[in-house]
C-alpha cells in the first residue's frame, strides 16, 4: 500500500483535520504518523530556507502555523523530498521502519559527513511503546501487556489520547523553536536519508520506493556534534521520537534549557506569512498501488538504506 498526494483547498471549512484530537484504531493511528513525519520534515526544510515559499502548503495546528511540502511545486528537489517521503510511507505500513535521518551535508563527494541530522524513531506495536513520562506523567511507563483486559487497554488508550494533541504541539512547537535558533546554512548544501529497520521483521530484499541498500548504518559528522532531543508522540499503536543533531556550539542554551521562558518567547515571535495559497499539501488519507518508482536492490549486511542520490538543498541561497 502506498500513500499518494491528494489536492485540498486549504481554504475551505470542510477540510480534513490535519490532527484529530482522538487515535482509535491501528490504521488511524498510522496516518497520524504519517502525516506528522511529513510535517515535521516539511517544517525543518523550511525553517532552513530549503526550497521557494510557492513549494510549501499552509496549515495551522492550533495557533502553529505550518508548512507542508506540496507536490505542485515544479522545484525539482522539492518532488525529489516528496518521493523519499512516499518511500518511508511503504516502510511505515510494513511496521520495517526504525529510523530515518535527514541529513545536510556541503562535501558532494562524501555525502557520509553531515553537518547537520534530524532523527524520527518510530515504534510500532502497543507492546514495543514506551512512553515518555515527561510527556505523560499519569501514565504508567509500562504499556499493557498482551493479556491486558479490555477495560484495562480501553483506560490505557484514553490516558494516551488524553496527551496526544499536547504532545503533538509541543514537538511541533520545539521543532520550530530549535531549528530557528541555528545559523544559517553555507551556500552550497545538500540532502540525503537513510533509514534503518526492525531487521528481526524486514525482509532481506526489501527496498522502499526510491531507495537503495547503503554500505553502512550511520553517518559521520563534521565538527563536534551534540543530540537534543525535541520530543515524542505516543498514539495507542505508534511512538515518534525526534532528535536534532549539529554542531555542539550551536545548542548549548538548549541543552542547559530547552524549555526556559527565552525559547518560548522566541517561538511567540516568529514571524510566518499570514497568506495562504492554493497548494497541495503532502496528505496521507488515501491509498494508491506502488507506483514502482525505482527498482529494489538488496541489502548489504548492515541491513540498512540510503537516498539513491543527494538531492542538492535549493535553487535559492542559503
Amino acid at each position: 500500500m502506498m500513500a499518494t498526494l491528494v489536492k485540498t483547498d486549504i481554504n475551505t471549512e470542510t477540510k480534513v483535520e490535519l490532527f484529530p484530537a482522538v487515535v482509535t484504531s491501528e490504521q488511524m493511528s498510522l496516518n497520524y504518523m504519517k502525516r506528522l513525519t511529513a510535517v515535521a520534515i516539511s517544517n525543518i526544510l523550511y525553517l532552513r530556507n530549503v526550497f521557494t515559499e510557492e513549494c510549501y502548503g499552509h496549515r495551522k495546528l492550533d495557533s502553529i502555523k505550518l508548512r507542508i511540502l506540496t507536490e505542485k511545486c515544479q522545484t525539482v528537489g522539492a518532488k525529489q523530498i516528496v518521493n523519499w517521503v512516499k518511500g518511508c510511507f511503504d516502510a511505515m505500513e510494513k511496521k520495517y521502519l526504525k529510523q530515518l535521518t535527514l541529513g545536510i551535508f556541503t562535501d558532494p563527494m562524501n555525502p557520509e559527513e553531515l553537518i547537520e541530522a534530524y532523527t524520527l524513531r518510530f515504534t510500532y506495536d502497543a507492546n514495543r511503546v514506551n512512553c515518555d513520562l515527561s510527556l505523560y506523567e499519569r501514565m504508567s511507563s509500562v504499556t499493557p501487556s498482551s493479556n491486558a483486559s479490555a477495560s484495562e487497554r480501553q483506560a490505557w488508550e484514553q490516558m494516551v489520547n488524553n496527551g496526544l494533541r499536547q504532545s503533538t504541539t509541543q514537538l511541533l512547537r520545539s521543532i520550530i523553536i530549535m531549528v530557528q535558533s541555528l545559523d544559517r546554512l553555507p551556500a552550497d548544501c545538500f540532502l540525503t536519508m537513510k533509514l534503518l529497520y526492525y531487521d528481526d521483521i524486514t525482509p532481506e530484499d526489501y527496498e522502499p520506493p526510491g531507495f537503495e541498500a547503503a554500505d553502512n548504518d550511520s553517518f559521520t559528522f563534521r565538527g563536534k556534534p551534540i543530540s537534543i532531543s525535541a520530543g515524542q508522540v505516543v498514539t495507542p499503536f505508534h511512538s515518534l521520537k525526534v532528535k536534532i543533531r549539529t554542531n555542539q556550539e550551536q545548542f548549548q542554551d538548549f541543552a542547559s534549557s530547552p524549555d526556559s521562558e527565552t525559547h518560548e518567547s522566541r517561538y511567540k515571535s516568529q514571524e510566518l506569512a499570514d497568506e495562504c495559497h492554493d497548494c497541495t499539501p503532502l496528505a496521507i488519507d488515501e491509498d494508491i498501488a506502488d507506483e514502482n518508482q525505482c527498482v529494489p536492490h538488496n541489502r548489504d549486511k548492515c541491513g540498512n538504506r540510503s537516498t539513491t542520490d543527494a538531492s542538492k538543498l535549493s535553487d535559492k541561497s542559503v
